[in-house]
């Protein structure tokens, strides 16, 4: 069985479908940033196929800049006998002349300034994710290894 959950700010678990796109436009870009503000200012979207793990969106917010999508691909890899999920990491990119410089999103956790883009432009990745399941072509995306040394990601 495939499902979508979505994790809000104050980690309630919701299953949503692309019916759910329009009120979680509403949420997530209409109410910025009174909505990111609660909790612990981040959002996850996960997708599960037999209850297994397969893809992940989470978003950051930071009020002054934006939000910062990071997609996971989970995949199955075997080390010593044993099958660890592991998963690869693809971060969308707003402007990459800031990547070196970091900023305190909250809690004391650092992003890369040029991960944070515009609510509006961060959801055209999002509603992707949810209709798709895959990180949109309309969006750059990089790995945290394109970071450079003194940037940073969550």
């Amino acid at each position: 069985m495939n499902k979508m959950i979505y994790s809000d700010p104050d980690n309630n678990e919701f299953v949503i479908s692309c019916e759910d796109i329009p009120d979680l436009y509403k949420k997530l870009i209409g109410k910025f940033p009174e909505y990111w503000k609660q909790g612990n200012c981040s959002g996850v979207f996960e997708i599960f196929i037999d209850n297994v793990i397969q893809k992940r969106l989470s978003i950051g917010f930071f009020e002054e800049l934006g939000l910062c999508l990071t997609y996971e691909d989970f995949y199955d890899k075997v080390i010593k006998n044993r099958v660890l999920r592991q998963s690869k990491a693809s971060l969308a990119v707003y402007d990459e002349s800031t990547l070196g410089e970091v900023v305190d999103i909250y809690c004391e956790l650092y992003v890369s300034k040029g991960l944070l883009m515009p609510p509006a432009l961060a959801w055209k990745g999002i509603e992707y994710f949810i209709r798709n399941g895959e990180k949109s072509d309309e969006l750059k995306w990089i790995t945290p290894y394109d970071l450079p040394e003194e940037g940073n990601w969550c």
